[in-house]
């Protein structure tokens, strides 16, 4: 049976609206396949070294914290006009530029963890944002953590939202898991970075993204305290999702839907016309 050229265009533009339709999903789910295997990767690169060595980086980037003073920190999603730093880049470096992964378990987060904040770094993962301390812990240091929010193609931070007081997060480096439990949320304005400041002698992490949803005006920061690390710790999950990003998956759905059955009429109509 001879196949027409009208049925092969008609069979590959509701394919595409197919895929208009399953994007949002299949694309989360195969960043979230990605994101694992970056992870385990990582965690099979950190078991090949010595904990000497391990140690050692630990330790080189605790000195380098301590160098720091209190220096005014910009804007978390500053990207320095790809400005980068040699000393920087070379802690607790594997080599890919991937210094850990953050996980906040109350919402299902495993991202890796990258230096700066390039616009790059952003579309893979979580970045460090230089200039704020590096997460391995420490007195008088506070680490910036920054990521997306309603990426379609990603969740990333789009539920940081729903994290509440008293929920956990972790730094996992070189096989050391820095633990931070949440005391303070806050909206800010991108210029109003007084909150991502050192403050003497305590230990602190925050997390950062934009807000509100889909408008990014803001800054939606959750920081946390360093705790003991405990990993049979209670998780309290939060097992909805931002109402944007589902409403962003609907319309994805419904576009897609639309698009299909009019691609389809469409050609079926011509295709009557012509015979």
């Amino acid at each position: 049976m001879k196949i027409k050229k009208n049925d092969l265009i008609l069979a590959l533009l509701v394919f595409v609206g197919i895929s208009i339709l399953l994007y949002p999903t299949i694309s989360n789910k195969w960043n979230a396949y990605r994101n694992s295997k970056l992870i385990s990767q990582y965690k099979k690169n950190v078991s090949s070294l010595s904990k000497e060595k391990a140690a050692s980086m630990i330790e080189a980037a605790k000195k380098y914290n301590q160098t720091l003073g209190t220096p005014k920190v910009p804007d978390a999603f500053s990207i320095r006009d790809g400005k980068r730093d040699k000393q920087y880049d070379s802690l607790i470096n594997m080599g890919d530029g991937m210094m850990g992964y953050v996980e906040v378990p109350s919402i299902d987060v495993n991202l890796p963890l990258y230096h700066y904040t390039f616009d790059s770094v952003l579309l893979k993962g979580a970045g460090h944002l230089f200039g704020s301390a590096l997460p391995v812990g420490g007195e008088s240091t506070h680490s910036v953590v920054s990521a997306h929010r309603g990426l379609p193609s990603e969740k990333m931070f789009t539920d940081l939202n729903l994290v509440e007081k008293g929920d956990q997060f972790y730094f996992h480096i070189l096989g050391q898991v820095f633990a931070y439990q949440v005391d303070r949320i806050q909206v800010i304005e991108p210029s109003d970075v007084k909150y991502l400041s050192i403050e003497y002698k305590k230990d602190y992490a925050t997390l950062v993204t934009c807000t509100p949803y889909g408008v990014n005006t803001q800054r939606l920061l959750v920081r946390g305290h360093r705790i003991p690390y405990n990993k049979n710790a209670k998780v309290n999950k939060k097992h909805d999702t931002a109402v944007s990003y589902i409403f962003l998956q609907i319309v994805s759905a419904i576009a897609g839907v639309f698009a299909a059955i009019v691609i389809y009429y469409v050609y079926r109509h011509r295709f009557r016309k012509e015979r």
